[in-house]
Parts: C-alpha cells; structure tokens; sequence
C-alpha cells in the first residue's frame, strides 16, 4: 500500500496524496528513471536498430541487392535481378533484418517520449512521426521480401515470360524507393528525430552533441532526397547508416544511465 513519511502517504506506481491542512492532493510522477527495467528496454531496442539495420545496409551494399536509385528515373534494374539470383538464401535472410529494426526503433522512440520529462510539441510531434512513418517503413520492407521471394521463383514457373516478369520487378522496386527514399526518411528521421533530439536537448536528458548528431544527420538526409535529381548530392545518403548508429548511441545512453 504505502507508508506515511511527514504528513506525505506514499503509494506504490509513483503515485502519492499529500495531506495538508485537511485538503488531499494528487499527484502523478511520470519520471521514467524509476523503471529501470523500460528504461533497459529502450536501450536494448536502440542497440538492436544499429545492429540489425547497419548489418541488413553493409551485407545488401556489399551484394548489390539493397537500392536501385535509378529505378526512381526509368534506369534498368537488370543488375539488381541477376544480384537476387546469385544470392538468393542470403537476399531471404537478410530481409528480415530491416523490419525487426525498424520495429525496435518505434520502441526506442517511445521509451524516448516517455523519459523526456517536459511536456512539448516536439516530443509529441516526434511521437506522432514515429507512429506514422515507422508501421509505413516495416510493411515497405514485408512488402519488399514478398516481392522478392516471387521474383526468385517465378522465371523457373513461368519461363517465356521475362517481359512481364521484370514490369512486375520494376513496379515493385519503385514503390519500395519511394518508402525508403522518401516517405520513411522524412517521417522517421527528418521529423520524429530532430524534434524528438530537439525535446531531449531543452530537458538535457541526452548530451548536447547526441542531439546536434541528430540535427546533422536530418541536414544530410534533407540533401539525400534531392541525390535522385542531382548525383552530386549522393554522398549525403550516408545519412542513413549515420541515423542508425545515432540510435545505438542512445540505447547505450538509456542503459548506462542512473537515476
């Protein structure tokens, strides 16, 4: 139940009536540092995006099985096909990695919503980023793996029909660029983490240079939309790889920290 400590009855889950001059009052704590346990969790969470989606980039870069940028542009995306044929059981495994990342984020985020103590719009607006563009980015890559699962079957069961079979690729290959170029990094990084580390920084609750890493990296993955138009601009995709180590970062940070 509690205890009475100074004319203050404390209960259990944060919650306390203070006596005084016979008029109770209730108050609510919301300060996540005293639940260590959801605070690990969201550390762990953030370690496992680092891991799984920088595993999932450096693995797909290296075989020629993750972007086709061109496709974007009317380029050919014959390359891509013959890199999923020459790889195909890694391609099945490596596809799963992108959405138990991309989940683990959306649990960062909110663990991140609930320990910023003050009560802001960039924190709500961060949150609602997370909740839109998060579920968005995990059923582009569902989406994405049941593509290529066909796309590794189907010339053997339907031989003669390559023409159709790589307008099927292309399409799907287009909408899945859209999601990964687009609408995730502008939801999910641009938005949900440079408001998110903005809320962090006007609390303190993370280091002033974790929370400029977030505004640098939004910075970048602004240019990193326009690479498609302007190659020049091509270097500013690292943006991508930058944000997920941005992640890892404050799961150490969520983990290690007291109190």
């Amino acid at each position: 139940m509690g205890s009475l400590i100074n004319g203050r009855f404390v209960l259990t889950r944060s919650q306390s009536v203070i006596i005084n001059n016979n008029k109770p009052s209730f108050t609510m704590n919301n300060d996540l540092s005293l639940n260590p346990n959801l605070r690990r969790l969201g550390g762990i969470a953030g370690l496992c995006v680092g891991l799984f989606i920088i595993s999932f980039a450096i693995t797909s870069e290296s075989l020629g099985i993750l972007f086709v940028p061109e496709v974007m542009s009317g380029g050919s995306i014959d390359h891509w096909l013959e890199n999923l044929h020459a790889n195909a059981h890694v391609v099945r495994l490596v596809m799963f990695f992108p959405v138990i990342g991309f989940s683990a984020m959306l649990v960062a985020g909110m663990v991140l919503y609930q320990s910023i103590s003050e009560n802001s719009w960039q924190k709500n607006l961060a949150m609602a980023a997370y909740a839109i563009g998060i579920p968005v980015i995990v059923s582009g890559f569902v989406s994405h793996s049941s593509l290529i699962n066909q796309l590794l079957w189907m010339p053997e069961q339907f031989p003669g029909m390559e023409k159709d079979i790589l307008l099927h690729a292309t399409f799907g290959m287009d909408h899945f660029m859209l999601i990964n170029f687009v609408i995730g990094p502008f939801f999910a990084i641009i938005t949900a983490n440079t408001l998110m580390a903005w809320a962090a920084l006007r609390s303190s609750f993370l280091p002033r240079w974790l929370c400029y890493w977030a505004f640098f990296v939004a910075a970048l993955e602004i240019l990193g939309l326009f690479s498609i138009a302007f190659p020049v601009l091509s270097f500013a995709q690292i943006s991508g790889p930058l944000t997920m180590l941005w992640f890892a970062l404050v799961g150490i940070n969520l983990i290690r920290r007291k109190g």
